[in-house]
């Protein structure tokens, strides 16, 4: 998270500066450079699909990645995080809710690859590894 933070920065400038990618369509967003709005006269109000993918993909994210610290703190964070980055992307340009909603799509792809293939090594006869702790020297003698 720390390393991304200046490429978001870095890409939030971009999309606001940039005339190149005003106007540049992406599936049902009609401009990367600025909040999609998918029900445009529809609703009264604006629906934004991105940054509640983003969050609920960020949720996903922080449940499934292993906790090491305070259970009670890592709940609050799994909870506060999505929430308070979803507001504050709602009207960030559409690209950044893509750029974030994509990479944290891959880590949750990542995280399950990397958790079945742990999950099945340990499986089956010569399917996982086995460690054994050394021999001492009494049973080492006392050995077939």
């Amino acid at each position: 998270m720390l390393v991304q933070i200046p490429v978001f920065i870095a890409l939030f400038t971009v999309l606001r500066s940039a005339v190149e990618l005003r106007y540049a369509p992406f599936l049902w967003i009609a401009d990367l450079s600025e909040p999609e709005n998918l029900l445009a006269g529809v609703l009264p109000i604006p629906l934004n699909i991105l940054p509640i993918l983003m969050s609920g993909t960020m949720a996903l994210q922080s449940y499934l990645t292993p906790s090491a610290g305070d259970p009670q703190q890592q709940k609050m964070m799994m909870i506060m995080m999505p929430i308070m980055m979803l507001f504050m992307f709602y009207s960030f340009p559409s690209a950044l809710s893509l750029y974030w909603t994509v990479s944290q799509v891959l880590s949750i792809v990542q995280m399950v690859m990397i958790r079945r293939k742990t999950a099945h090594a340990g499986q089956g006869p010569g399917g996982g590894m086995t460690v054994e702790a050394p021999l001492t020297r009494q049973q080492r003698r006392h050995a077939p």
